[in-house]
C-alpha cells in the first residue's frame, strides 16, 4: 500500500493529469467571435479577490483569477451604459459581512468606472446563490443582451446555473489555467501539477453535485455547437 501511494504521488506530481482535466474545460466555451453591438448589463462571479486576507492584513490582495474583475472593467468601459453586477459574498459561516464584494468595491474605485453604475450583490456564498441572489436584485427581462466574465475553467458549470435560472448570457471567459492544448509531455514542478488537479477535482465534482440536485441545467455545459450559437445572438 505504501509502494502504492508513492507510485501513485509521483504519477499524479509528474503527469498532466489535472492540466488535460482543466483543458477539457476551459474549451467548453469561447468568447464570442463577434462581440454584442448592445449590451444591457454585465455580471462578474466573485473569486478574484482574496477576501480572507485582505480583511486580515488591511490591504487589496489578489489572487490568480482576478482578471475576472479586470475584464470586468474592460467590458463595463466598452458598453458604457449596461448595468454591471459584481456578485461576491463570502464562502464562511460567519463574518458574512467581511465578503468579497466589500473589498472589490474598493478596487474598482480605483478604475475609471463610474461607482454609480456598479451593483454589488453581497450575500451569496456559492455560484448558485450568485445566480439566484443577482437575479433577485436586478430582474433581468427577456430580450436583454447579459454577459457573464468568470474563470475559463468555471464557464460551463456557471452558464448551467445561469439556464436552469432561466437567466440567458452570454459567456465571457477569463483567467486561463492552460494553453487550451492537451499534452502528455510530464512536468517536474510538481506543486503545479498538484494544484491544477486540484482545481480541477473541485470543479468537476462542482458540476456532477449542481447537475444531479438540480442546479444545473448541463453537466459540464452546452456542446461546442450549441455555445457557438448562443454567443452569436
Amino acid at each position: 500500500m505504501l509502494s502504492f501511494g508513492m507510485l501513485l504521488f509521483l504519477f499524479l506530481g509528474v503527469t498532466p493529469v489535472g492540466y488535460n482535466m482543466l483543458v477539457f474545460l476551459e474549451t467548453r466555451y469561447e468568447r464570442p467571435s463577434v462581440m454584442p453591438t448592445k449590451v444591457d448589463g454585465i455580471i462578474v462571479l466573485g473569486g478574484g479577490i482574496n477576501a480572507e486576507m485582505s480583511h486580515m492584513t488591511d490591504m487589496l490582495v489578489a489572487n490568480a483569477d482576478v482578471t475576472r474583475v479586470s475584464e470586468f472593467v474592460g467590458l463595463g468601459k466598452k458598453y458604457p451604459t449596461a448595468k454591471m453586477v459584481y456578485s461576491g459574498g463570502s464562502g464562511r459561516i460567519f463574518h458574512q459581512d467581511k465578503g468579497e464584494s466589500a473589498i472589490a468595491a474598493q478596487f474598482l474605485q480605483l478604475s475609471a468606472i463610474d461607482e454609480g453604475r456598479i451593483i454589488y450583490e453581497r450575500k451569496s456564498r456559492n455560484t448558485h446563490e450568485n445566480v439566484k441572489n443577482s437575479k433577485e436584485i436586478v430582474k433581468p427581462q427577456e430580450g436583454e443582451v447579459w454577459m457573464m466574465v468568470t474563470s475559463m475553467f468555471h464557464t460551463p458549470r456557471s452558464v448551467g446555473i445561469f439556464d436552469k435560472q432561466g437567466w440567458e448570457v452570454v459567456p465571457y471567459p477569463s483567467s486561463p489555467k492552460t494553453t487550451g492544448q492537451y499534452t502528455v509531455m510530464p512536468s517536474f514542478d510538481v506543486n503545479l501539477n498538484f494544484k491544477l488537479l486540484s482545481i480541477a477535482v473541485r470543479e468537476y465534482i462542482g458540476c456532477i453535485v449542481y447537475y444531479f440536485s438540480g442546479k444545473s441545467t448541463f453537466l459540464f455545459g452546452r456542446s461546442a455547437l450549441k455555445s457557438h450559437e448562443s454567443t452569436q445572438t
